[in-house]
């Protein structure tokens, strides 16, 4: 299946049923028996500890991984089912892998793909870029160096924030969002993020609170698990709570 045989734009619906994952040539498994369902045009928070497996949850989920035991189905249509392409187009990520390339930053927000570019500017406009773009006297046009060197960390950022959304995917996956976050941004882009008259579902991995609160559900890890579904006032009252946000008041 391909996205032309699902007409329209609306978020995606997404299920894991047992889902498990180890890595080649390891015993021990990165992922072990999640089962969940994510309703389209929700949003979900995966916290946890270092090491829980929270990047290895937001990589399967993308569909990056060949083999896994359990199901994942998108819109009620397995994985196995779906043209990887065609799946991967739908989805909007920011994963750890995820970097800058040698080119011009035109084609580092739109990865070569052909967006009308009012949507670019939309982008560009949300992570609060316009003004520095304006400031190139090249533009979008100006040539970026590989991984991003001689950019400020902020920029790197945003230009990375703006190449996940610039498409309006159905499923918007961001990892780590602790580390893209800049201090500018505030409460408003998680705040834009998770509004429901966004296109996409959202699942993203973070130890921010102001991502977390604005999220519908939160999943919490541990050792590959999911152990704790709930939303920010009854993840108030769990014991994980000061560990993963010990600058919150409960």
């Amino acid at each position: 299946l391909c996205a032309d045989d699902l007409p329209g734009v609306a978020p995606m619906a997404v299920r894991t049923e047992g889902l498990s994952y180890r890595f080649p040539n390891e015993q021990k498994y990165a992922l072990r028996d999640i089962s969940v369902n994510v309703p389209a045009g929700s949003s979900v928070a995966v916290v946890g500890p270092s090491g829980s497996g929270k990047s290895t949850l937001m990589a399967a989920i993308a569909g990056l991984f060949d083999k896994i035991e359990g199901q994942i189905s998108y819109e009620e249509i397995p994985l196995n089912n779906w043209d990887l392409e065609s799946l991967r187009h739908m989805i909007g990520d920011n994963l750890i892998q995820e970097d800058l390339f040698q080119g011009s930053l035109l084609d580092n927000l739109t990865l070569g793909r052909n967006i009308e570019f009012q949507k670019v500017q939309n982008a560009v406009r949300v992570v609060m870029l316009t003004s520095w773009i304006e400031s190139l006297s090249h533009g979008y046009d100006t040539e970026l160096q590989p991984l991003g060197k001689l950019l400020s960390r902020a920029v790197m950022r945003k230009i990375l924030l703006a190449r996940a959304i610039i498409h309006d995917p159905r499923l918007l996956l961001l990892e780590d969002f602790g580390r893209l976050k800049i201090k500018e941004w505030g409460e408003d882009i998680p705040r834009y993020l998770t509004a429901k008259e966004r296109p996409w579902t959202m699942i993203v991995s973070t130890n921010d609170p102001d991502m977390v609160m604005h999220c519908d559900t939160i999943w919490y890890m541990e050792q590959g698990r999911i152990v704790d579904v709930c939303t920010w006032e009854e993840a108030k009252t769990r014991t994980w709570f000061k560990e993963e946000f010990p600058h919150t008041p409960c």
